[in-house]
């Protein structure tokens, strides 16, 4: 399995970041990479709610949250993968940081399809493409979670 994970430190309180993770139909308002998001289901959030990521360009992806802690972070299984990967796991965690501020951690765990092909493809470009779209995300994030 690859790992991935990007950080951040974003000046708002985790509990403001926190608001805009929890949002999980919305994850499209900042993930740059995600043209429309919805939920697939009627649970909006927590433990088993599932939602479909349109990306940009192409390709769609559903994940379904498999841990919840309130307040703290979700992981997601991914399914239904438009992408060269056979499995992943993601996690969107949020931390206080001292007053006002917190760190945003977004990790992936993946493996890729295609057997020895696709470890030369994550070697190659996917493990630094995924950790500069993380970077990104987290961005956005930040953005969103402080504007005015």
């Amino acid at each position: 399995m690859t790992q991935v994970t990007a950080k951040r430190t974003i000046d708002a309180p985790a509990e403001t970041v926190w608001a805009v993770l929890a949002d999980y139909e919305n994850i499209h308002i900042f993930h740059p990479g995600v043209e429309d998001s919805c939920l697939i289901g009627e649970q909006k959030n927590g433990l088993g709610a599932v939602r479909r990521c349109d990306f940009k360009g192409g390709g769609s992806v559903e994940e379904k949250i498999i841990d919840w802690v309130e307040g703290e972070r979700y992981t997601v299984e991914l399914s239904k993968i438009d992408m060269p990967l056979k499995s992943a796991s993601a996690t969107l965690s949020v931390v206080p940081d001292g007053a006002g501020a917190c760190t945003a951690t977004m990790h992936m765990e993946y493996q890729p399809k295609y057997g020895i092909l696709g470890a030369l493809m994550d070697r190659m470009m996917i493990k630094k493409t995924m950790g500069g779209m993380f970077t990104k995300v987290l961005a956005g994030l930040d953005r969103h979670s402080t504007a005015d």
